[in-house]
């Protein structure tokens, strides 16, 4: 009887040696998982953070924008002609000029046409005539104001603040302007397609035609952040329509 029962409790002290190993593997392969769905988890909010970083400061520029077209409208005079480059550091004046003898040494009078394509500035003005100019310089969105009185304050770099946090780049700012010329301006008088702005000259009054549009500026923006497998891009798009009615 006492034999009997040793043997049975023999039988039942712990486990065997297989069994051990079993147990072993399959809660390695269950830690080994549960590391990698948390490496896996924590990648993502970072990604997301880093989505939600771009959209954010990104729409926050967009946005500046919108309300400088919305409440103000198209400095069409400084895309007819203005300083850029010179000795300076920054290189542009920014001032209105119709040659290069209007510019500083060095520099050069650019006329934008805004029939070619997209522009890498955008210009308006507000309700005091104060001009509102927007620049990409380097991978950052910058913002100055020339005050009506004084049209020199965003010479060479000076008094222009950062729209952008620096954290995120701004890969590339094009403005697509329409119509191509002033729908405010005065007719002016032509004898060739040349001499209007437009670029339509009425054969029969012997004057330029003026577009009958409201300004609008369709704003594209690509910008990025984080480094390397983090990194992360967006691009935004939106155009704005001046909400000044000047007919």
């Amino acid at each position: 009887m006492n034999g009997k029962k040793e043997n049975l409790i023999s039988k039942q002290d712990g486990f065997s040696l297989m069994e051990m190993v079993v147990v072993l593997a399959v809660f390695s392969m269950t830690a080994l998982m549960a590391v990698d769905l948390f490496v896996t988890i924590t990648n993502v909010q970072r990604q997301v953070r880093n989505l939600q970083a771009v959209q954010s400061d990104a729409r926050f520029a967009m946005e500046s924008m919108v309300r400088e077209v919305k409440t103000g409208t198209i400095d069409y005079e400084f895309y007819r002609g203005y300083c850029r480059g010179g000795s300076e550091e920054d290189g542009n004046d920014y001032s209105l000029c119709t040659s290069d003898f209007d510019c500083t040494v060095g520099g050069e009078c650019l006329v934008v046409d805004l029939s070619d394509g997209p522009t890498d500035i955008l210009v308006t003005r507000d309700h005091e005539n104060n001009q509102i100019l927007y620049r990409l310089n380097g991978d950052a969105i910058e913002v100055c104001s020339n005050r009506s009185l004084y049209r020199a304050r965003c010479a060479y770099g000076a008094n222009w603040q950062t729209v952008t946090p620096e954290k995120v780049k701004m890969t590339e700012m094009a403005m697509y302007i329409f119509p191509f010329s002033d729908p405010y301006s005065t007719k002016t008088s032509c004898t060739v397609h040349e001499d209007c702005d437009s670029g339509i000259c009425d054969t029969d009054t012997n004057f330029c035609e003026i577009p009958d549009f409201q300004p609008m500026v369709t704003i594209v923006l690509e910008s990025e952040a984080g480094k390397d497998e983090d990194q992360e891009k967006i691009n935004l798009q939106t155009t704005a329509t001046s909400m000044i009615y000047r007919r």
